[in-house]
């Protein structure tokens, strides 16, 4: 009988020495977007780099980064919509908020923020006008530090 909780209690032990302490530990991530292998875009494509600033870093976990189309409705309002078919993905580094999205099609972008619970936000300027984002054939865009609030 005593042999069950010696074996249960190394048992714990063990595992709770597997696991990561952090979020950090858990995801191996560059420092900054500098550090990103920046990939060379490929003929008639580009690329696009950046990195989300968020206040916690718990909050970048589960994020998941689009480029989404930009629409204009007859009064003139600009917004962002998203098409999840077709809308490139990001490759997210949650630990320091860097995005990498490669082999974009030429055109004008919406950056969509996407969050499991609250959905998706296109990210906008102080004054709340989407920020568009042109991608250029052959061409790395690095839209630098961008904050959001979740």
């Amino acid at each position: 009988m005593n042999k069950v909780p010696k074996f249960v209690f190394l048992l714990i032990l063990l595992l709770t020495s597997c696991m990561p302490s952090t979020v950090s530990d858990q995801i191996d991530t560059p420092l900054t977007t500098t550090e990103v292998d920046r990939p060379i875009p490929q003929d008639g494509f580009g690329v696009v780099i950046g990195t989300l600033e968020l206040r916690n870093e718990r909050d970048r976990v589960g994020l998941i980064i689009y480029l989404g189309d930009i629409f204009v409705d007859a009064s003139g309002y600009t917004g962002g919509f998203l098409d999840i078919e077709k809308a490139p993905v990001a490759k997210f580094y949650p630990t320091n908020g860097a995005f990498v999205f490669t082999d974009v099609e030429p055109g004008i972008y919406s950056l969509i923020v996407y969050e499991v619970v609250l959905g998706g936000r296109a990210y906008t300027d102080v004054e709340g006008n989407i920020v568009s984002i042109k991608v250029q054939n052959g061409e790395i865009t690095d839209l630098g530090k961008i904050s959001i609030t979740p």
